[in-house]
């Protein structure tokens, strides 16, 4: 099963994702 460690890293990626995703998304809108 996978650890703690795993889940941390992996749900890190998915905000750090989410975070340039949304920052894009607004920079576009105002652009």
């Amino acid at each position: 099963m996978p650890s703690d460690t795993s889940f941390g890293m992996y749900f890190s990626n998915m905000g750090v994702c989410a975070a340039i995703f949304w920052y894009i998304r607004g920079w576009v809108k105002l652009g």
